[in-house]
């Protein structure tokens, strides 16, 4: 029988017990509190008698010994298990326990899902929630005891690992683009690699067995970020205008940097800022710095400014041409910008007899050709640009008369004529002072 402290109630030996009956012999202090006999020892027998009462052979009494135990207590303590890859230990260290200093077995339930429980034949081995009920044994002092059930987890281990080591980049590329080695990941993989050196970011690490070990964060890396090599996105591009049109803006762009458009008269000359306004060919370019971060860029385009055409051209106006004078003093206009002799017309005149062809050539930023005809008196033109001899463009007509178109010729032939004239008058008065004379 097993007793706590240093008293013990016979009413554990029989409940309907009449204590009134009994006499305690040795183990226990005489005198009975109710049914509770105090100063017991865990180890000495309880020894009482016990009044059966009379018989026919006189008073009957019963002599009982009672071997008494002290009463053990067990308890599992809260253990703090990490997975391993072996089976858990528990021992008597990992209970509470007063009394018996018997063995202590211990017996497992898993923890299923749904909240139910799964016995175990063994120890467990895997991360998960578990229950243990320990059982200790007797002695000869103390009684056997067992536990109420310890519910417990057996903790993910942190996995060992090697953080991932020479990592490289091009500038503008992305944590995306780098390949990690198994197992590790990008914290956030749209993250640029920024600027062109060493730069350090975050990876995460998740073992095979994700069973049993934690998913490592926060994992310092460092990545090498090396220049970038530039391109274009958008080849250069440029359309031509007509002079007088507003210019054409080129086109372009670059993995990296801004461009900057420059002009030049010439593929190989100096470029500027300065967008060219007179008709021809001219070259655009198209650059982009270099920095650390990328290459420089650099290429060239040629387009044409085309000339102005007179034709149908309301804003060009060329004024009637009436006399030599006007034009002498020709102003010809684009709008409101007078027009440079030389520069954007050249002016060429030829007569033919009395009428005069003005041819207005147009150049430079101008192109198209004008003719003005006139009337001028029958006389040598002044300032006329034809070359011709006068005995090539001297031709009559069928009754003997010169056509127009050379003075000069025309001039020589009223001379003749005046001179056959006197001639005539001269012979004609000689022959009449002869009639006289006779």
């Amino acid at each position: 029988m097993t007793f706590t402290g240093s008293t013990f109630d016979l009413k554990e030996l029989d409940k309907g017990m009449d204590v009134s009956k009994v006499t305690i012999i040795s183990g226990g202090d005489p005198a009975l509190s109710g049914s509770t006999v105090t100063g017991v020892v865990a180890g000495t027998p309880l020894v009482y008698e016990y009044d059966c009462g009379k018989s026919t052979a006189g008073n009957e009494t019963l002599t009982v010994t009672v071997n008494l135990k002290e009463k053990s207590t067990i308890a599992v303590n809260d253990p703090h298990l990490t997975y391993t890859g072996k089976p858990i230990t528990l021992t008597r260290d990992n209970c509470a326990i007063y009394g018996s200093d018997g063995e202590v077995k211990f017996t497992y339930d898993k923890k299923n899902g749904d909240g139910s429980w799964t016995n175990l034949g063994s120890a467990p081995v895997n991360a998960g929630t578990y229950r243990v009920k320990a059982a200790l044994e007797e002695n000869a002092l103390y009684s056997d005891a067992e536990s109420d059930y310890k519910e417990f987890t057996i903790e993910k281990a942190t996995p060992v690992y090697t953080p991932p080591t020479n990592l490289t980049a091009a500038y503008g590329q992305f944590l995306k683009n780098i390949t990690l080695p198994e197992g590790f990941a990008w914290a956030d993989d749209t993250q640029s690699v920024g600027s062109a050196g060493t730069n350090t970011f975050k990876v995460a690490y998740t073992p095979k067995d994700t069973e049993n070990y934690v998913t490592v964060p926060d994992i310092d890396v460092t990545v090498t970020v090396v220049q970038a090599a530039n391109g274009w996105t958008e080849s250069l591009a440029m359309t031509g205008w007509t002079y007088g049109e507003k210019a054409v803006s080129p086109t372009a762009k670059a993995k990296f940097g801004n461009v900057i458009f420059t002009y030049s008269d010439s593929e190989d000359g100096t470029y500027t800022d300065t967008v060219p306004t007179d008709a021809g060919t001219w070259y655009v370019k198209a650059a982009v710095s270099g920095t650390d971060n990328y290459t420089g860029l650099e290429t060239t385009l040629a387009f044409t400014i085309a000339p102005k055409s007179i034709d149908n051209n309301s804003q060009i106006v060329v004024p009637d041409l009436k006399s030599d004078k006007d034009v002498e003093n020709l102003v010809i206009k684009d709008g409101d910008k007078e027009l440079k002799k030389g520069t954007d017309y050249d002016v060429s005149k030829k007569q033919d007899g009395s009428k005069v062809t003005v041819t207005i050539t147009f150049k430079g930023n101008y192109k198209g050709t004008v003719t003005r005809t006139y009337t001028v008196e029958n006389k040598k033109p002044s300032g006329s640009t034809d070359t011709k001899k006068a005995s090539n463009s001297t031709k009559n007509d069928k009754n003997g008369a010169v056509q127009t178109g050379d003075t000069t010729t025309t001039g020589l032939w009223a001379m003749i004529m005046s001179l056959s004239a006197g001639t005539v008058a001269l012979l004609k008065s000689r022959k009449r002072k002869e009639e006289t004379e006779e």
